[in-house]
């Protein structure tokens, strides 16, 4: 199978295209324009693969998209090119907007034309998979990706596009990058700091493993036009998780460290609040329903399982996220280091 991954440089499309060409076989084309939370290092145990090619496009640039995929002649389209904030300036609203909602719009225009010229068997087969999130619509990343959700499905009505929309509860695990929540706390308990983003307020996750598996299931499976909601087997603070993780450094062969007074009070707030350890999600059936019912996927990690994994990862490959950490505190840019 030969499949078109955008943004196959960051957190979510790195893991697809390491997952479909170390594992599942595939041939795969990856298109990212290397933006601030993009790194080739993600894709370097797969950079030598005859089944995997990298060219550097904008999804905004139509006609360079539209020339390269008719020259690479995908079987389906990963779009998981879109800007992912931690807060409301972590880009700028004209980036964020051109490349989520312009971007996606010329990539399916450009999807369309290609796959309009494919046989009718292969027309049937074709998916072109967006990749989303529940996120809410408080902010421009947010909001702008409701937007190109709303696009993809449209695509489908208007022209018969076989879409599919995947929209994913908060996701963490290796190769994340330093500013997001999870990664901050592991990397806190790692160096013995403060974990930045700290609240007693739980929340559902889900592992990276269980997030790609479901979106390649969605390609295998799922229905054109259809929308689906994935969730992980977990629910918990990041409190709670700061807490849990450092216990886990220290287990997995880590400097044990101590734990701050302002750390100190979140954890025993997250523990009064009943969530000293991750819980298995009640409403985790609800969400991936139809997800289940047309593919037969379901979670398989818990979330005590993925934070030891993510610990695990985080300890192994210092050399991996110590550039990038070094970068972000320099400038505030992770990009500056993305080819490194």
């Amino acid at each position: 199978m030969r499949i078109v991954v955008t943004g196959g440089a960051g957190f979510i499309g790195s893991a697809v295209c390491r997952k479909l060409v170390g594992e599942r076989g595939a041939t795969v084309l990856n298109l990212d324009k290397l933006t601030a939370t993009s790194s080739l290092a993600s894709l370097e145990p797969i950079s030598r693969s005859p089944r995997y090619s990298f060219r550097r496009a904008d999804v905004c640039d139509r006609d360079r998209v539209a020339a390269l995929l008719q020259a690479f002649a995908p079987d389906a389209i990963v779009h998981s090119a879109f800007e992912r904030q931690w807060g409301v300036d972590a880009t700028s609203s004209e980036a964020t907007f051109e490349t989520n909602v312009l971007g996606t719009w010329r990539m399916l225009d450009a999807a369309r034309d290609y796959w309009s010229t494919l046989p009718l068997g292969r027309q049937e087969k074709f998916r072109f998979l967006s990749v989303s999130s529940v996120a809410g619509r408080d902010t421009l990343a947010t909001a702008s990706r409701s937007g190109a959700d709303d696009l993809v499905t449209a695509w489908h009505k208007s022209y018969g596009l076989p879409t599919v929309v995947s929209k994913a509860v908060d996701t963490f695990g290796p190769y994340q990058f330093t500013g997001h929540p999870v990664a901050a706390a592991v990397i806190a308990a790692i160096d013995g700091d403060d974990a930045p983003h700290a609240s007693g307020e739980p929340r559902d996750w889900l592992y990276l493993e269980d997030h790609v598996s479901a979106l390649l299931a969605m390609l295998a499976k799922g229905t054109p036009g259809a929308t689906y909601s994935i969730a992980g087997r977990g629910r918990v603070s990041t409190a709670g998780i700061s807490a849990r993780a450092r216990t886990l450094v220290a287990r997995h062969g880590g400097k044990p460290n101590l734990v701050s007074a302002s750390l100190a009070s979140a954890c025993i707030a997250a523990q009064q609040a009943g969530e000293a350890a991750p819980l298995v999600a009640d409403t985790e059936a609800t969400i991936t329903a139809r997800l289940s019912h047309d593919t037969g996927w379901r979670a398989e990690v818990g979330a005590e399982q993925a934070l030891s994994e993510t610990v695990r990862w985080y300890l192994a490959n210092e050399a991996w996220w110590r550039p990038l950490r070094a970068a972000e505190w320099a400038t505030d840019d992770f990009g500056l280091l993305r080819i490194a």
